[in-house]
């Protein structure tokens, strides 16, 4: 009788294992990290993400890889990647390593090569960034009057258009329709347009050089 039960045990035991195993196949958790970098990175591309998008992107997710790509996804557990984050000490880091991580693992649940993102078992990293300094109207004149006139294309579209530094030196004169009053920016992920607000394009009017780069001076 226990011999049948020892047998009954073994075989219940080999069973689980081959489901396992059959699981694992099914879901894609055999496929190394290095492949499904390349195909997020491809499906971005595909949904129209903008070039430099991906390539941070890539960046990142390369770098988390590297040495290991042939190891397999179900392999990175939460526990590893929070041991990753742990490396960096500022929440900012942290909290974009965990997007793009997460960005990544997501893919892999949708696309079936994963049952779960590890990323949803980490808490959130919380950033505390202080309150932006919001200029008073006469303080925006002063500053407008006093900026050099090559810097004032710069300072009018982040005053007066609400565009982002970093928007603004990929920002090229051909985007700007003063007619219109719109301006095409290039954002993190996608372009999208901006509304200027009259007195944006008239500043912008008054600009002695409107050809190339809008933040030409951010280069030299």
């Amino acid at each position: 009788m226990l011999q049948k039960c020892l047998r009954a045990g073994t075989c219940l035991i080999l069973q689980a294992a081959e489901e396992l195993k059959l699981k694992q196949s099914c879901l894609g958790g055999v496929e190394g990290i290095g492949k499904c970098i390349d195909a997020v990175l491809d499906a971005k591309r595909a949904a129209n993400r903008t070039a430099r998008h991906v390539k941070s992107l890539g960046y990142y997710l390369r770098q988390f890889a590297a040495g290991r790509e042939d190891k397999p996804l179900a392999d990175f557990t939460a526990e590893a990647v929070d041991q990753w984050l742990q490396r960096y000490p500022s929440a900012s880091t942290r909290q974009t390593w965990l997007n793009r991580l997460s960005t990544l693992f997501a893919f892999a649940v949708r696309r079936g090569y994963l049952a779960a993102n590890p990323c949803d078992r980490l808490d959130r990293v919380t950033v505390d960034k202080p309150p932006p300094f919001i200029l008073s109207p006469a303080q925006s004149q002063l500053l407008l009057k006093q900026c050099p006139t090559v810097m004032r294309p710069y300072l009018v579209l982040g005053m007066f258009a609400g565009v982002r530094p970093e928007e603004i030196e990929r920002l090229d004169w051909s985007q700007i329709d003063l007619e219109a009053g719109t301006a095409f920016v290039d954002g993190k992920t996608r372009r999208r347009l901006v509304s200027l607000e009259p007195v944006a394009v008239r500043e912008l009017l008054k600009h002695p050089l409107r050809t190339g780069s809008v933040a030409l001076h951010r280069r030299r």
